[in-house]
């Protein structure tokens, strides 16, 4: 598989993250970085040793020298540069949230189709090693008292408690999660 060349729109710091957690894979490098301000640019190019820099953006989506383009923007500009990336044949990862309506999610989503590249909003959860525990838990039916992720929270009718003194679910031996916190149903 061929290394994927990256370009980053703009010197944000999330960007130094990204790019840094980047040099441990094998089929993605970041080689280039854009700013509105090109001494800025270069400077960021020069601490993190990316081979180019621009001074404007449209610069970077010209260039031949970048497959795919990494989207840190403030989130007022991710649809419109997302889709000027699109435009230009390059593929996206978009940092979150892709847009802000989902009329712009869709001019996105659109804009992939009609270019042939992908379209991607930087969600880590789903990749996270604390999700991946998660599901084990919720698989094998092992989940901590008082959590249980996908449902909302809420509150039982008047009368409608377990009854004192008979545990529901036994102390958990691991962890507890940071997921959405809620009343397991009663189990009669």
């Amino acid at each position: 598989m061929a290394r994927v060349r990256w370009g980053v729109l703009s010197t944000a710091s999330i960007g130094r993250l990204v790019i840094e957690a980047t040099r441990a894979a094998d089929h993605a490098e970041f080689v280039a970085v854009a700013s509105r301000d090109a001494d800025r640019a270069r400077a960021f190019a020069d601490e993190l040793g990316l081979e180019a820099s621009y001074g404007s953006y449209e610069e970077l989506l010209a260039s031949r020298t970048v497959d795919a383009i990494y989207v840190p923007l403030p989130v007022a500009l991710h649809t419109e540069w997302t889709i000027k990336a699109l435009a230009a044949g390059k593929d996206v990862l978009c940092e979150k949230p892709l847009a802000t309506s989902a009329a712009d999610a869709a001019r996105c989503c659109d804009a992939a189709e009609a270019a042939g590249r992908h379209c991607v909003e930087g969600l880590m959860y789903r990749h996270h090693p604390q999700t991946t525990l998660a599901h084990k838990l919720v698989s094998d039916g092992d989940r901590p008292p008082g959590l249980c992720p996908g449902r909302p929270h809420r509150q039982r009718p008047p009368g409608r408690h377990p009854p004192l003194g008979r545990p529901r679910w036994r102390r958990p031996r691991r962890p507890r999660l940071l997921l959405r916190q809620c009343r397991p149903p009663v189990r009669r």
